[in-house]
């Protein structure tokens, strides 16, 4: 995977938007910074643009960014200076999957300062920095333009995933030790792969789940769930390894969806209306060393209030032992309800990202 920066170009974009000895020229509490809708691309197929927009005209004032492609830093203090005027630009390298975020350095004036990143063909992904709710961001990159899933691939190690309870996970790196083997790690695709294991409490059927959530109330940062009958579509591969094979035990694992009432005044998650499953990888599905691929189709049912999608880990009993390894996690929406665009999914009853 390539995660070097191919180059980086800073350019003058124009004139500064108003001339220093303009007698209208507004105070810097008066400036308002834009980022264009569409910039032309280079036309190099993974190749991706960051652009950086000052409002007044006179640079960042001492701001600055950092970028990162699936944690490696690929431009390290990216800014605009005061003699390049309204903005300049720099590219960087993607693959599929990879998980794009940032750092900020605060300068004197970060008022005047914003940022966005832009496709290959030139279409703002994401953007941060004055007008927007932080200077930092995080995104995920989808060539198929179609998964609803974040950091689905989970190059950026964790994050944009819950979890429940929140223990026994880890994502590995290709060429990381493997547990009680002398073996190292090789990602399905890219660099880095989820793991789960059993959690061991002494209970009986004890889940443990990643998942990512629509709907919910409002304020919680999430976007509505879908219409009912909104059919998803998702895709997973998982794997064993030989020295901590799922197959040893009774554990399985599989791909979930979760969809809960409100609870009616009382806890919503006491108000599961359906979990649907894929069919289980476990010891009479699973070969060693081979990443598989599982599938499962789920629809909304009626009164759905929240819905968690992801993966589950089901371990019997502490005598029940074994890992699994996930990556490439695909999520789509069917045509029939919902319309998917190049990055966002809109339905009759919302959309999300």
């Amino acid at each position: 995977m390539r995660k070097a920066i191919a180059m980086l170009i800073v350019l003058a974009m124009g004139v500064s938007l108003w001339a220093d000895g303009s007698p209208d020229r507004p105070s810097k509490s008066q400036t308002e910074v834009r980022l264009p809708d569409h910039i032309q691309p280079s036309g190099r197929t993974e190749t991706w643009t960051l652009y950086m927009a000052d409002s007044y005209g006179d640079g960042w004032n001492g701001a600055s960014v950092d970028l990162y492609v699936s944690t490696v830093l690929v431009l390290d203090d990216a800014t605009v200076t005061a003699g390049e005027g309204d903005a300049a630009i720099a590219e960087f390298e993607v693959d599929d999957f990879d998980h794009i975020s940032t750092t900020w350095s605060e300068g004197s004036f970060d008022g005047e300062c914003a940022y966005g990143i832009y496709d290959a063909s030139g279409i703002l992904v994401a953007a941060a920095g004055a007008g927007w709710d932080a200077y930092t961001l995080e995104h995920t990159v989808d060539l198929s333009g179609i998964n609803i899933l974040s950091n689905s691939g989970f190059e950026g190690g964790f994050v944009e995933w819950g979890s429940y309870p929140g223990q026994s996970f880890d994502v590995l790196t290709t060429g990381d030790d493997m547990y009680n083997s002398d073996e190292t790690f090789t990602a399905y695709d890219g660099d880095k792969s989820f793991k789960m294991w059993g959690l061991y409490w002494g209970n009986e059927n004890m889940e443990n789940n990643i998942f990512q959530e629509w709907g919910g109330d409002e304020g919680w940062g999430h976007d509505p769930v879908p219409v009912s009958g909104t059919t998803f579509n998702l895709s997973a591969y998982l794997m064993s390894h030989n020295a901590d094979f799922i197959g040893q035990g009774n554990s399985h694992a599989k791909l979930v969806i979760k969809y809960f009432g409100d609870g009616d005044g009382g806890n919503w998650w006491d108000d599961m209306i359906v979990m649907d499953e894929s069919d289980h990888f476990d010891a009479s599905s699973a070969t060693a060393d081979q990443w598989d691929n599982y599938t499962l189709e789920s629809s909304v049912p009626e009164g759905t209030w929240l819905i968690q999608m992801g993966f589950m880990l089901v371990q019997p009993s502490n005598d029940d032992h074994g890992s699994v390894f996930v990556d490439n996690f695909i999520a789509t929406a069917n045509q029939g309800d919902c319309e998917t665009n190049e990055y966002a999914v809109t339905c009759d009853g919302g959309s999300w990202q």
